[in-house]
């Protein structure tokens, strides 16, 4: 691993990230034009960077490996949960905070930034790591979807009605019909390919974009100013990926496995969590304060991470 490329990358994704937040506050977006580009991601531009990247992205010698993946990835969230419910009583959070803590502690932005930030840790194993992530936002949406609604629920005093039509969302099948895919060797003709590999390459720029304007919309200073953030935010950037990485030394011996676990333990909060906050009752202000300095800090933290993934 090039640690100077990783950081490169990570920078230009934070200048990506202070255009949408300036574009937000000029009025060029705003929230309206935001779900517009985060239905257009989820629907279009990222299932169609998912499909080119495991149709150009190389070959697993071994395809049953994918089932290790998903008992990895199923793992990984259960241990999640765990931890989360540990460190709340652990620091003893607010009684009212406890759930959008445990929330935004378990689910990560391992979609928008996960697929870029895999781009720029693995460049040459790119293809199956994206495949490898894939995976993960099968179990990201299930759980989500019906643990996370449910925790939400719980602290905002809202009847939880789970929907099978929640989790089978676009992102969640183009994930499913990718692995099926490429299990089976599929390949498409190269017009299609190639048509995928433009649509999708829209998906980084966008999505960096749309979370800079959505930061837009909260008070900066008044976070830098929340001593409570920054410990949340050294927890969830650095001490999970890192005991994520120590568990995974001992357990996994794929290394490119190994190493996609570690950077989607090590991704700031999702943006899902505040949708979902925001709709079932959930501390909305928390979890946005949250996903602001966790997603400015991580330019910072994955760099750090990747370097003792691939040093140490």
């Amino acid at each position: 691993m090039n640690l100077s490329l990783v950081l490169n990358q990570m920078i230009i994704l934070l200048i990506l990230m202070i255009i949408g937040f300036i574009a937000h506050k000029v009025g060029i977006l705003n929230p309206t034009s935001n779900r517009a580009i985060s239905k257009l991601i989820i629907n279009i531009t990222c299932p169609a960077l998912i499909f080119h990247s495991i149709f150009t992205g190389g070959r697993i010698s071994n395809k049953y490996v994918l089932i290790t993946v998903f008992i990895a990835a199923f793992a990984f969230f259960i241990f999640m949960f765990i931890f989360s419910k540990i460190i709340v009583r652990v620091l003893r959070v607010k009684k009212d905070l406890r759930r959008s803590y445990e929330c935004i502690m378990a689910f990560g932005n391992i979609s928008f930034m996960g697929i870029p930030v895999l781009r720029a840790v693995f460049p040459d194993q790119q293809g199956i790591a994206i495949l490898f992530q894939a995976i993960f936002l099968i179990f990201y949406h299930l759980f989500i979807f019906t643990y996370g609604i449910w925790l939400l629920g719980s602290e905002g005093g809202k009847k939880v009605k789970f929907s099978l039509k929640s989790f089978f969302n676009m992102g969640t099948i183009s994930a499913i019909v990718a692995v099926i895919l490429y299990f089976f060797d599929f390949t498409p003709p190269v017009l299609v390919t190639n048509s995928l590999d433009m649509l999708g390459g829209v998906t980084t720029p966008l999505a960096m974009i749309l979370i800079g304007s959505n930061l837009a919309s909260y008070s900066a200073l008044k976070i830098l100013k929340t001593p409570r953030l920054y410990l949340f935010s050294f927890i969830k950037l650095i001490v999970i990926p890192l005991i994520v990485w120590v568990v995974t030394k001992f357990v996994i011996d794929d290394t490119l496995l190994r190493g996609v676990i570690v950077i989607m333990a090590s991704m700031p909060v999702g943006s899902l969590t505040i949708m979902l906050s925001n709709e079932y009752g959930g501390n909305g202000e928390f979890v946005s304060q949250g996903l602001f300095l966790s997603t400015v800090l991580s330019v910072l933290t994955i760099p750090f991470i990747s370097y003792v993934l691939f040093n140490f």
